[in-house]
């Protein structure tokens, strides 16, 4: 039986929270070896120390955060698409399912943040603050193609090389999209980074999935990919 009335609303939005902090809980388990790395490279006091925990966090990210952030993008997929999903059992189902893609297609995206991250020290030492903006931009974008990646890998049948052909497609073809991206999840970080980071837990990995996952099939809905 439906709830109606002001009952209806406030149940329907413990729905949404208990649904959204149940998956980002998931993914936050998940990562933890790797939320484990970054907190000792925060606390790093030489830059010996620094490398060691930069290079395993490099090592981990596409075993284990890529097909965990697959994962959760999966389980939102099914919420944007008006379907009902086991959240536990979704979850792992869709971790195991696409793992390989999701490792392979990770491999090269670290190698690429990797690399942001290595100009931007070069930046840094050299006192280049003239690419600092650039470096930012380029920030900006290789994020919204990490995030089309996860949404082409759950919601289209494609082989890896073709998903991160369509992730720099989707990119560069919607700039509105990737604008919506960059501003609802920089605003997500920003606030709970810095005023709500005991939620980060429960809502910041999923909300930013189920929004950025929202304008993609909002957009490709209108398109025909091809593989």
């Amino acid at each position: 039986m439906e709830i109606r009335g002001i009952w209806g609303v406030f149940y329907k939005i413990s729905l949404w929270l208990t649904r959204i902090a149940s998956v980002n809980l998931l993914w936050f388990l998940f990562n933890l070896p790797v939320a484990i790395v970054v907190f000792n490279m925060l606390l790093a006091s030489y830059i010996g120390e620094l490398i060691i925990f930069f290079v395993l966090l490099v090592i981990l990210v596409p075993i284990v955060t890529f097909p965990a952030t697959t994962a959760l993008f999966a389980v939102v997929r099914r919420w944007v698409l008006g379907e009902d999903v086991n959240i536990v059992k979704g979850f792992w189902e869709y971790y195991k399912q696409n793992y390989l893609d999701s490792l392979k297609g990770g491999l090269f995206i670290t190698l690429i943040w990797s690399s942001m991250f290595f100009y931007y020290y070069i930046l840094t030492f050299n006192s280049l603050e003239i690419f600092t903006y650039l470096f930012y931009l380029l920030l900006a974008i290789l994020f919204v193609f990490t995030i089309h990646f996860f949404s082409i890998t759950v919601h289209f049948q494609s082989r890896t090389l073709t998903i991160l052909k369509n992730a720099m497609f989707f990119t560069v073809i919607n700039p509105i999209l990737t604008i919506e991206i960059i501003v609802v999840s920089g605003l997500l970080i920003y606030l709970s980074s810095t005023y709500f980071s005991f939620l980060v837990p429960f809502f910041i990995g999923s909300t930013i999935a189920f929004v950025s996952f929202l304008g993609f099939h909002r957009f490709t809905s209108r398109l025909k990919i091809v593989d």
